[in-house]
């Protein structure tokens, strides 16, 4: 007998009324009833019944509160027979009598009722009317929208409409036209894109004499669909219409005949047609391959990435396979895992029979037949599925088993598939993802432009969106209202933004929300809070970040065991593990951007996040004394793996504790050192105009404000701004409290300096530096700057005396493990040589690169290309310069490094007069001089640079050098870096960097663009 009721109001049997019922009076009784009912059977805990009652505004002490309104809970069910509300960690727990609650009779009347429809029409109009006179009203009333309720009664409400549908279905083969036909006229009215409704309406008028007004509701429901989804009606509706239309008589009414076992299996129709897929050609192909090996196959991945659809297609690919056919059996609306078999039996026509369980009569039903049975929605139910598939497999040797789940539902011999999300990107041109955004947009905007204005737009949509295919469905509908730039920008709000698909899709499958909810809410508590924990992180963590992470946020009260836990949210298919040593896990961003929204409302979200960023600015905190070290290229690495947690550590910093920042920053120096990031030299320059602050002087050390102005020197001296990166290294300098500290702002302030072409007063600098290397232990540091004086030696005259010393530098290099050291060494020796024996410097120079590259020393990299390219511009073919000056200017500018740049340019001048291109090197040569962060030329460059100049001024003449100049000083500094691109464009690539360099000389250095 029911006792509590959640079809409507929310009400509680009065014990002093029979058959009368009562509603708690108080708001946040009648929603802690509907949290337990939602819970039913298992513990709820304390704190997911707090956030519940208390939404927005939990009190001060959550669990003494919830203990108070428990209290009363209890005192309104005291005398309610079957119903319990018990104390059970780490939460309470209700305990109810079969049909004790309205929506547990109501969930065991539909399987009832449909399982009998087949064979016991009579029977499954009673058992269905009876279930469809619990319902009072919405499911949970006045809570439905509230986030822990939306599932549970999103899921009841899909149940109602197929119990509906059920008893039309069985008042059709009762002959009971015309009640059918009157009763689901206002039905259709209200949801015109139900088929099945309309398939049945169409039946009942047809069967009722009305056939003109059977045909023309088809049309009129072809008309909507095409209208609202740019689709034909499927071919089972078709194929209805063309019956009606001949009058066909299979469609009249027959008494129905008694319910005896069918002597053969009846084929069941395969799905009606296989549903448009974007993308999946290659997965269907491998899992038709698959299906032919093993008997259990289920594809798993997150909700919304097509596993439905693609099980679909791949049943309707291999139907001819199977001679009895193929059943699909929808598991998304079934209540509990006692109602999988019947559901599974429902749709088999399995024939009921009494003493034999439901199990035992689909294996019995399927023992011979040669058919695929595809189960989808397993998720909720896993334990069941299992259950059941285990029985199937072992009883009926010929059926084999397609799944579709978000996790594994563990057979034995269960082959698990993974679904992935559709790539963005194939090979240089658009992937699957912003194809089907394309397709599916045209469906609601017929306008829709799928050209260069749009692509990036689209491909950023659907990178953002994880490559989703509902999510991108639910994106592309936007696209009557907005633009996709307009789309992206507003993706922040994805939540809101992403509803109202298709009115015939399951309901969780109209907003991306409630996909997103339907995963959560199969969670134990314990995963939810490690889940939403998780999301914290900005990109890839390893299994110890997030037990480190786990540990620190909740503490004693947290899960014992976070990496099962995390194990766990891989098999549901909300975490991605990714191969590797370690492993690595992150989350899809759709599912992070959830997992962020759930933790805002827990308490200890601000814990989160600062566990966060002390986690990582822990974790880069060493490589600041690693430059030049053996572990500086394993540093370097370290540091980018985590830049992107490093980026969303410094902004909460930033906000939170400047103190947390400066670690950041000091532990990310290496990265702008060597991969030459610029955002990190971002970081320190919004920290610089704090460092007098009393929030960081009391907080951090002198030394670690002094790395910060260091880093910021360190990226203004990239940037072109020679004189702030001086001005930042004299701070740096005076900040610093230690020698080992100094050494970074010298080392930058000596290298400042020959950017500028003071060599003197670097090469004065990188002396004085070599003795406080040497006395601070850092040898790595004190050879670099030998391997400085080695360069400076060569650009004094004495070539060969450099490459001997550069030489005896690599070697004491290697020794040590310095391997950055050693690089810069060899380049070091191939620049030496260029002038003197340029067929002995190239081998050394693209040995250099080769070791730059394979260090991801993108700094060495970029010197050693413009070397390179110099000397064939120079000593050997200009021609075949053109290749890699280009890659050289490609790499400056993706780095942002302008200092390099200009000097870069400067030798691509040289190379267009040679080329005889001499208004183009003109136009160069004055964009150059217009640039008010490009540093003077000096020494041999100098002389260079002056010598083109006056050939180009004596070719050209005055007047035309000067226009092309003004040409020039008139493009911005990215146009001008574009327009060199296209002229280095047009010449043929070279055929490599080693070879032998022709007699061909200029006067001057090799215009090494690393420390000339």
């Amino acid at each position: 007998m029911v006792r509590l009721r959640v079809l409507g109001a929310i009400e509680v049997a009065d014990p002093a009324e029979p058959g009368a019922f009562r509603q708690p009076s108080s708001a946040r009784a009648r929603r802690l009833l509907a949290a337990l009912c939602v819970r039913a059977g298992e513990v709820a805990s304390a704190d997911w019944l707090v956030e519940a009652v208390w939404a927005d505004e939990p009190p001060a002490h959550g669990p003494a509160a919830l203990q108070t309104q428990v209290s009363r809970l209890r005192t309104l069910l005291a005398g309610v027979d079957g119903v319990e509300l018990l104390t059970r960690p780490p939460g309470y727990l209700v305990r109810l009598d079969p049909g004790a609650l309205d929506a547990h009779l109501f969930a065991d009347l539909a399987a009832r009722g449909a399982a009998a429809l087949p064979t016991d029409p009579a029977g499954a109009v009673a058992l269905l009317d009876e279930a469809l006179a619990l319902w009072s009203g919405d499911a949970y009333a006045e809570l439905a929208d509230e986030e822990f309720v939306r599932a549970e009664a999103s899921r009841l409400s899909e149940l109602h409409a197929t119990v509906v549908d059920d008893r039309i279905d069985a008042a059709l083969v009762l002959g009971r036209h015309h009640e059918v036909a009157a009763r689901l006229e206002p039905l259709v009215a209200a949801e015109p894109l139900r088929e099945r409704r309309q398939a049945q309406l169409m039946l009942a008028r047809y069967r009722a004499g009305r056939q003109a007004e059977a045909l023309e509701g088809y049309r009129t429901f072809r008309a909507l669909l095409d209208e609202e989804l740019g689709v034909d009606p499927t071919d089972q509706l078709q194929q209805l219409h063309t019956a009606i239309l001949r009058g066909d008589p299979s469609l009249d009414w027959q008494p129905p005949r008694s319910s005896a076992p069918r002597a053969e299996p009846r084929r069941t129709a395969p799905p009606p047609q296989a549903p448009p897929l974007v993308g999946r050609d290659h997965e269907l192909d491998e899992l038709a391959r698959l299906l032919e090996e093993e008997r259990v196959v289920t594809l798993v991945g997150p909700g919304g990435v097509g596993k439905t659809a693609l099980a679909t297609a791949v049943a309707v690919a291999v139907v001819d396979r199977y001679p009895d056919g193929v059943h699909v059996v929808e598991l998304a609306a079934v209540a509990d895992s006692g109602s999988v078999a019947r559901a599974v039996a429902t749709a088999l026509d399995v024939p009921a029979r009494q003493g034999t369980s439901t199990t035992a009569r689909i294996v019995e039903w399927l023992a011979d037949q040669r058919a695929l049975l595809l189960l989808d929605n397993c998720e909720h139910v896993p334990d069941a599925v299992a259950e059941l598939v285990a029985a199937v497999e072992h009883g009926a040797p010929r059926v084999t088993m397609l799944l579709t789940s978000q996790m594994p539902v563990g057979t034995e011999r269960e082959q698990v598939y993974a679904v992935a999300p559709l790539p963005v990107t194939d090979g240089d041109g658009p992937g699957a993802a912003p194809r089907l955004f394309v397709e599916r947009a045209r469906r609601h905007n017929r306008a829709f432009a799928a050209d260069a204005s749009t692509q990036e737009a689209v491909a950023e949509v659907c990178r953002r969106l994880d490559g989703l295919p509902l999510a991108i469905e639910l994106a592309a509908a936007r696209m009557r209202a907005m633009s996709p730039a307009e789309l992206a920008d507003r993706l922040s709000g994805r939540f809101r933004l992403l509803h109202g698909g298709s009115r015939t899709a399951r309901e969780r499958h109209r907003t991306l929300r409630a996909l997103v909810d339907w995963s959560y809410e199969l969670l134990s508590s314990e995963e939810k809070q490690v889940f939403e924990v998780l999301a914290v992180f900005a990109g890839g963590f390893t299994l110890g970040q997030a037990e480190q992470l786990v540990q620190q946020v909740l503490g004693a009260g947290g899960p014992p065991d976070t990496g099962n836990h995390v194990l766990a949210l891989v098999d549901r298919s909300l975490v991605v593990a990714v191969p590797g040593a370690p492993t690595t896990y992150h989350l899809l961003e759709t599912l992070r951007a959830y997992g962020r929204e759930r933790l805002a409302e827990r308490t200890y979200a601000d814990d989160a996040r600062r566990a966060h960023a002390e986690l990582f600015a822990d974790m880069v905190a060493s490589t600041a004394n690693d430059f030049w070290s053996p572990r500086h290229v394993s540093s370097a690495a370290k540091v980018a793996s985590v830049l992107d947690e490093l980026r969303a550590a410094f902004g909460w910093a930033l906000e939170h504790d400047l103190g947390v920042a400066v670690r950041i920053v000091r532990g990310s120096g290496l990265l702008l050192e060597h991969r030459m990031t610029a955002e990190v030299a971002h970081w320190a320059d919004t920290l610089v105009p704090l460092l007098d602050d009393p929030r960081l002087v009391g907080t951090t050390s002198r030394d670690e404000r002094s790395w910060v102005a260091g880093v910021a020197a360190a990226g203004a001296r990239f940037a072109g701004d020679l004189e702030r990166a001086k001005e930042l290294c004299a701070l740096a300098v005076e900040l610093a409290a230690s020698p080992r500290e100094r050494c970074y702002a010298n080392y930058l302030a000596a290298e400042t300096s020959m950017f500028e072409g003071d060599r003197e007063r670097s090469l004065e600098l990188m002396l004085r530096l070599r003795e406080e290397a040497e006395d601070c232990g850092m040898p790595g540091l004190a050879r670099m700057v030998s391997v400085t004086e080695a360069l400076a030696t060569a650009y004094s005259g004495d070539g060969p005396a450099g490459e001997r010393a550069a030489a005896v530098a690599q070697v004491e290099a290697e020794r040590a493990g310095e391997e950055v050291v050693a690089g810069w060494a060899l380049y070091t020796r191939g620049e030496c040589l260029l002038e003197e024996d340029p067929g002995a410097a190239e081998p050394l120079l693209a040995a250099a690169l080769e070791r730059a590259s394979a260090n991801e020393d993108r700094y060495l990299v970029g010197v050693t290309l413009v070397s390179l390219a110099s000397a064939r511009s120079r000593h050997g073919d200009p021609e075949a310069a053109c290749s890699l000056f280009r890659r050289a200017v490609e790499h400056w500018h993706r780095a942002g490094n302008w200092t390099h740049q200009w000097t870069t340019l400067r030798n691509v001048v040289v190379l267009l007069a040679r080329l005889g291109r001499h208004r183009e090197a003109a136009l160069v040569d004055g964009a150059l001089a217009s640039r008010a962060t490009t540093a003077r030329p000096s020494g041999a460059e100098a002389v260079r640079m002056r010598e083109t100049r006056d050939g180009l001024v004596a070719i050209l003449g005055g007047r035309t050098y000067d226009e092309a100049a003004r040409s020039g000083a008139r493009l911005s500094d990215d146009g001008l870096v574009a327009w060199v691109l296209a002229e280095l464009a047009e010449e043929p690539d070279g055929t490599g960097v080693t070879g032998a360099v022709g007699p061909d000389r200029l006067s001057g250095a090799a215009g090494r663009t690393g420390r000339s």
